[in-house]
């Protein structure tokens, strides 16, 4: 879709088996400089509702047991946060003095690497 602001970070998710056709499908995680997060299948339609975020993202990432449980959003004012694959927050991680521009979680979900100008 059209959006007014910037589309800055992008990362695919996997996703269960749609109901209509019991195929397992992506799920395009887009981070907006409009301070959301929305979702997007691969024929570019919407399938969840935008989530609100109190920053401007600059990574996402995403990883755990089940390879898509969790997604980190990091980027302006130093924050980062962990949020379950429907985007809503689980964590806010410890704020840095600068910006985010990377982030990435461990295969397991349990270290993040950042990358950021200090």
């Amino acid at each position: 879709g059209k959006s007014d602001a910037p589309m800055w970070c992008l990362t695919w998710i996997p996703d269960n088996a749609t109901a209509d056709c019991n195929i397992a499908t992506d799920t395009l995680v887009v981070g907006s400089w409009k301070k959301n997060i929305s979702f997007w299948d691969e024929c570019g339609r919407n399938t969840k509702r935008s989530q609100n975020i109190d920053q401007l993202p600059c990574s996402l990432s995403c990883s755990g047991e089940t390879h898509g449980s969790f997604i980190i959003v990091s980027g302006s004012g130093g924050r980062s946060s962990i949020r379950n694959r429907d985007g809503n927050k689980i964590a806010d991680l410890p704020k840095q003095d600068s910006w985010i521009w990377q982030s990435c979680l461990s295969l397991l979900g349990d270290r993040v690497a950042i990358g950021m100008d200090s």
